[in-house]
């Protein structure tokens, strides 16, 4: 059996408390994670090779688990560059994750014979060494959490366990039920293994010191600790980092639809990172709350980068957002939180921000000089109307396809020392030539496609999203060769 019965300082409202923790812990060394993401999971598996120097294990929709080296950072470190990713939602440090097909339902299986196989995976499946590097990265992030410890040591922590049992109802297309059990019965056996690992914590309801999430989809388990109650984006730092810029505190979310900075970031970045020899010029011509167009900054003005040069961005040029809306209401409040944030940055500015109102079917921009478009448009459900995006889609795209740079020319054969056109690697799938690019997000994606034909503009390729439960499509769009 796997025993964790190490022993550790009392634990205190303190950050160094929490640092004298991860060193009784063994320090912080290999520990593996699992990020949900709304989708463009491409988009944070880059981020975290780029910033944490991960070792993808695995990527499915919405989520992307990863193996990160915290041996050569300090907690403190380690802590800045989990809370610096703008592409997850949340993230966990994962205690066990695999496949069991004994648990799903058959004329000889009972509840109890299947979970007896998910109590093992967890009694005898975890290491200590597992346990104590999970339980090190958590309380390295605890202390920039609201909550905090209230247990004498780590082995008298208080403890709850939350479940999610995925199925389509929980029946399968013939009407059989998938598992034995229920959700209930699961995190009840889940709860005994963990005490039977772990024999001095106290299960409790309300306020616990770690929570234990554990979800089962079909023959797949997973058992994690959420390092962050809340997502990534709303939670509250210490030192006063600038990296809650999206907090709704401090934020002005006046606008019906405004869109999460979970989703606009890879929106942005899905085409590749805004880096280059030039200038780069971002526009969003639907623009709402202007988060597109703060998250287009979010790399260029170091926001959430820490001390440690492990993972830092490297943006060699300015960035320059023109965010624009038809709308006035909209157009005050994007101004107001772009404000904000040249508040909250102060004079590390490598990223400005105009905000102006405009017809986004007539751009006032000069042919040829931008280099990336990125916008959530109106698709019809609080904000616009399907038969009015029949009518809009076609023009703003005409409007895009002319204020685009233009893709350079490819030269077959093209290399080092070649004379070939020059190639930059970023978030997106391999790599391309700089050029102009459009990324689109509608929910209505027959229009998208329809307003595309004839634009001057190609699709480069399509990505689903998730927006609060409906399927979003983006499109990577390229100006088409004349």
């Amino acid at each position: 059996m796997a025993n964790t019965s190490f022993q550790a300082p009392p634990l205190t409202q303190s950050t160094d408390a929490h640092t004298t923790l991860c060193a009784a812990l063994g320090g912080l060394g290999s520990v593996r994670i699992r990020c949900s993401t709304p989708g463009l999971e491409h988009v944070a598996s880059a981020e975290l090779q780029r910033k944490l120097n991960a070792s993808i294990i695995e990527v499915q929709p919405g989520n992307v688990e990863c193996t990160i080296d915290c041996s050569a950072m300090s907690p403190a470190a380690t802590r800045d560059q989990l809370y610096s990713l703008h592409s997850v939602e949340h993230i966990f440090a994962v205690l066990y994750s695999g496949r069991l097909p004994s648990i799903m339902a058959s004329e000889s299986a009972t509840a109890e014979a299947a979970l007896e196989h998910i109590t093992d995976a967890i009694i005898n499946g975890i290491t200590a060494e597992q346990w104590r590097g999970a339980l090190a990265l958590w309380a390295s992030c605890l202390a920039t959490d609201s909550s905090s410890c209230t247990s004498t040591s780590i082995a008298k922590l208080s403890f709850k366990v939350t479940k999610r049992k995925v199925c389509a109802k929980g029946k399968n297309k013939t009407g059989k039920l998938l598992h034995p059990f229920n959700s209930t019965q699961l995190a009840q056996s889940v709860f005994k293994a963990v005490q039977a690992v772990h024999n001095g914590w106290e299960g409790v309801l309300d306020d616990p010191d770690l929570t234990i999430f554990v979800r089962v989809a079909k023959t797949s388990v997973l058992v994690c600790i959420p390092l962050c109650p809340t997502p990534i984006w709303e939670a509250t730092p210490s030192g006063g980092s600038t990296r809650r810029l999206f907090s709704k505190g401090n934020r002005n979310l006046g606008v019906k639809t405004p869109l999460k900075p979970t989703i606009a970031y890879p929106l942005v970045h899905c085409a590749g990172n805004l880096d280059g020899t030039t200038d780069i010029i971002v526009v969003d011509p639907c623009c709402g709350s202007g988060t597109v167009g703060e998250c287009a900054c979010l790399d260029a003005d170091g926001v959430g980068s820490s001390s440690s040069s492990i993972g830092r961005d490297s943006i060699r040029r300015p960035v320059f957002v023109v965010s624009g809306d038809m709308d006035e209401a909209a157009v005050r409040i994007a101004a107001d939180n772009a404000g904000r944030r040249r508040c909250a940055i102060g004079r590390r500015r490598q990223c400005l921000i105009d905000v102006v109102r405009w017809d986004a079917a007539n751009l006032p921009l000069r042919d040829n000089i931008v280099d990336r478009i990125a916008s959530d448009l109106p698709f019809g459900r609080k904000c616009g109307s399907r038969r009015s995006n029949r009518c809009l889609y076609p023009r703003l795209f005409r409007e895009c396809a002319r204020v685009l740079r233009p893709m350079p020319p490819v030269v077959k054969g093209g290399g080092a020392g070649s004379g070939g056109a020059e190639r930059t690697g970023g978030d997106g799938e391999g790599d391309r030539e700089r050029g102009g690019v459009a990324t689109i997000l509608s929910c209505d994606r027959m229009n998208l496609l329809k307003g595309v034909e004839g634009s001057g503009l190609k699709l480069w390729s399509e990505y689903v999203i998730n927006i609060g439960g409906l399927n979003g499509a983006v499109l990577v769009l390229e100006k088409a060769s004349s």
